[in-house]
Order: structure tokens, then C-alpha cells, then sequence
């Protein structure tokens, strides 16, 4: 029987960071950590369907997957850049944001480097307890992708971060080729280079959603692209340094402090930060585009501001989209080529892996108990853990879903594992309780 001291479920940014601080620490531990990852895909990717050429990450590279933990890491971002032979010519650019596309090239080849920590190509489908009067192990069942074939392998520590899955508005189903979510672009639009004059509506008013507008009406000249948002306008994002200190490692601890009842009256009123919101630079690129057009007289692009998509049906090769007027509650139906849902992602709580483990887990209003070190509570007698990434938000503030504390939460993950106090608190001792679900948000790029 093989028993591993860690396995991750998924192997995207969050536990791509957490395997690189095991293996700095089993670099000159007595005792090192074993560890496997498995992932349903074939290989790293990082919503490979928005790397729109020249769109930057909206973090600083300083928040990779170790700098903040170590500057010395050898899986730095600066390091990557030093293996590429492009360290002083990135230096040049005078900028603090690649782009997604230069990001995701970096954690592919930080990925790279540990060949032998993940399973590609096989999906965890179920786990269970090992024992009765006492768990101090999981059984984690996972199935090949290809073969169908099931085997499984037991940990003391199951660490889930699969990340968010794409969300749809109710009553709109996706269709191939004709609607789908923002997570699908770049495979989806694929079919419609050699098109005459196609038509688009793009739902939604964050930044995917704004950058795929601009994508369209850059890439498809004798295209119409109607953007369809909420609001009066795209909202900025709000970049003022007193305010982005929330993306910080110790804004965790402010906000995990935070009486339950406030976080999500805090988290609404940090929302300008992070969800809904454009950067500043491409709201002005749009206007300016729509502007010129006016002055041209040929409009192809098309903001439908205080509006929803109601409902959509695929007819006839067309897409029969319903447009509400927020405003007037008055509604309109038109027809487009292609519909894209840029409406953000979901992400369930308690997650679906847990469902064979409820009578073990200890819930506050049908929630788990996570600690601030995000180690599920469980009842006395179970001494294997739980450990959730990206699945916390509304206890341990906006960072939980990001890129921004990737590096000092693998840590305190590691410390967690090792049982070493963190802050002279206990790592494994859950803390305050929340009464909040996790909320569903439109940021992506996680």
C-alpha cells in the first residue's frame, strides 16, 4: 500500500506553488515529504483560451509562485527570465505586468522542473476515510482520462484546488461553436476567421469580457460586436496603493478576524478591486474606438449598457439572444452569429470530493469550518487533513482565488503539514467560524 504524506488534487497555480515549496524544503529536510498531484489534463495549462496576445496579469510578477516566500528560488519568475536569456530586455519594458501569455509560459516551465510530482491525465473521483475509531488516512480514487482504468493511492495530507468552474446565467445553455463561456474563447473563435461580416454579443462587463470585445473588433474587421454589461459603463479597477494593500499576505489575517457577520458587507466594498471591473487603459482603447467609429460613420462596435441576456436559443445557425433593458424592463431579441458568456466562474462549497466525507466534517449554516491556516475541521478522531485552495473567499478575503498570495500560502500549507506553529498559533486548531457561502465571482484569472 502506498501511502504519500501529500496529494493535490489539481495542478494548476495554487498547488504548482505548494509542490515547489515541498521540494525547497525536502532540499535539506532529514525527513522529506512525498508527494503526488494529479491532474484531469494532459499537460500544464492556465486558461489557455484567453491568452490574448499583449493582455497582462494583473499582479505584480513580484506575487509568482515563490518570491514572496523566497526571493532566492530558483523558480522565480526573474529566474525564468534568466533561463530564457531575456532578463534585461524585460528589465527594459519598465513594467511590473507581463502578459498572460509570457505568465503562463513561466508556471509551465516552473512545472517543468518537478516531472516527477504530477499524474497528467487522470481525475480524482472519490475519496474515502481509512479506519473508524480512527482516521489518520484518505484513499483517493482516481480514474485515467483515456483508459477508464480506476486505481487509488492513500495520503495523511489531501490538498483539493481545482479551481472554479465556467458559470452560465440561468436559462442560457451552452451550445459548440455558438455559445460558450470565456474560458473556451480562443478555441471557439477559431472557426470564424475565414467568415464575411459575422456578428457578436459578449456578455459581461469585467475584464475578460472587455478584452474579448476589443480581440473581436480588432481580429475581424468587417465584424459587429455588441458588448452587453449591467452597468451605465465598464468600472475601473481601483489600483490605489492604500487599497491594493488587500491583496497582501496579512490582509488574510485582517479579514479572517473580521466579525463573520461584516465580511460580506467588506467584501461588497472591496468588490471595485477585483470583480466587474476593467483596467483603466483598455475602457479608454474602447471608447476611443467607439468614438472614432462615430466620427467615421460606419459603427461596428456596440456598447448595450444597463442590459442582461435573458435567454438565448440556437436557430437556424443564428443565435436568438433576449436583451433586457435593465432600465425600462423593456425587451428586445436579436440575432448574432455567436454568443460568449464572459460571466465569470463558480465554485461550490463544500466542494464535491467532500461528499463522502460530511458525517467526518464540521459545518457552520451547511459550510466546513476552515481554519486560517485552511485546513477543514473535522471531528476529534480523524488526524488526516483536509486542505482547501481557492475555496475560502468568504473567510479569507479576495486573495483566496488569486495569483497574489500563492508563494506565503503554500508556506503556511507546508507549515500546516508539518505541524509547526505559524504566528504562535496552531496550524491545525480551526479557528473563528463563518456564516457566509462562498460567492460566486466574474475575475477569471486564477
Amino acid at each position: 500500500m502506498q501511502i504519500l504524506d501529500v496529494v493535490g488534487v489539481g495542478f494548476g497555480p495554487s498547488n504548482l506553488a505548494l509542490a515547489i515549496a515541498i521540494e525547497e524544503y525536502n532540499q535539506s529536510a532529514n525527513t522529506p515529504l512525498s508527494m503526488s498531484f494529479i491532474e484531469r489534463s494532459a499537460e500544464f495549462i492556465w486558461h489557455k483560451d484567453m491568452l490574448i496576445k499583449d493582455a497582462t496579469i494583473q499582479v505584480s510578477f513580484i506575487k509568482d509562485l515563490v518570491t514572496l516566500r523566497n526571493p532566492a528560488s530558483e523558480y522565480s519568475f526573474l529566474s525564468y527570465l534568466k533561463a530564457q536569456g531575456r532578463l534585461l530586455k524585460f528589465s527594459n519594458l519598465k513594467t511590473f505586468n507581463p502578459t498572460r501569455m509570457e505568465f503562463c509560459k513561466y508556471f509551465r516551465w516552473a512545472a517543468d522542473k518537478l516531472p516527477g510530482v504530477v499524474q497528467y491525465s487522470k481525475r480524482v473521483i472519490d475519496v474515502q476515510p481509512v479506519g473508524t475509531e480512527s482516521v489518520n488516512l484518505w484513499q483517493v480514487f482516481y480514474q485515467h482520462v483515456e483508459s477508464g482504468e480506476i486505481e487509488s493511492v492513500f495520503c495523511r495530507n489531501l490538498v483539493i484546488a481545482t479551481g472554479g468552474t465556467p458559470k452560465f446565467p440561468e436559462n442560457i445553455q451552452p451550445f459548440p461553436g455558438k455559445i460558450w463561456h470565456s474560458s473556451g474563447f480562443l478555441s471557439n473563435i477559431a472557426q470564424f476567421e475565414h467568415t464575411g461580416t459575422p456578428s457578436f454579443c459578449v456578455a459581461g462587463g469585467g475584464q475578460s469580457g472587455a478584452e474579448i470585445v476589443e480581440y473581436l473588433h480588432a481580429n475581424f474587421p468587417q465584424a459587429t460586436v455588441h458588448s452587453v454589461f449591467g452597468g451605465f459603463g465598464y468600472k475601473p479597477a481601483d489600483e490605489s496603493s492604500f487599497v491594493n494593500e488587500i491583496f497582501d499576505p496579512d490582509a488574510v489575517d485582517v479579514f479572517y478576524n473580521v466579525a463573520a457577520k461584516r465580511r460580506d458587507a467588506l467584501l461588497a466594498e472591496l468588490s471595485q478591486t477585483n470583480y466587474n471591473v476593467v483596467d483603466i487603459e483598455l475602457i479608454d482603447k474602447l471608447y476611443h474606438i467607439h468614438y472614432q467609429e462615430e466620427v467615421e460613420g460606419v459603427p461596428r462596435l456596440h456598447f448595450r449598457r444597463m442590459t442582461r441576456v435573458e435567454d438565448a436559443k440556437v436557430t437556424s445557425n443564428k443565435v436568438r439572444v433576449t436583451l433586457r433593458d435593465i432600465h425600462n424592463d423593456k425587451a428586445v431579441t436579436e440575432h448574432f452569429d455567436a454568443l460568449i458568456m464572459a460571466t465569470g466562474y463558480e465554485r461550490a462549497s463544500p466542494h464535491p470530493l467532500l461528499d463522502s466525507l460530511y458525517g467526518l466534517i464540521e459545518f457552520e449554516q451547511n459550510k466546513p469550518i476552515i481554519s486560517r491556516y485552511f485546513c477543514v475541521k473535522t471531528q476529534a478522531h480523524v488526524n488526516a487533513r483536509i486542505i482547501l485552495q481557492g475555496f475560502s473567499e468568504n473567510a479569507h478575503g479576495l486573495t483566496d482565488t488569486l495569483l497574489s498570495t500563492l508563494s506565503v500560502r503554500s508556506e503556511e500549507i507546508l507549515q500546516n503539514i508539518l505541524d509547526v506553529p505559524v504566528n504562535n498559533e496552531s496550524v491545525t486548531k480551526p479557528a473563528a467560524t463563518q456564516d457566509s457561502a462562498v460567492k460566486e465571482r466574474n475575475y477569471e484569472f486564477i
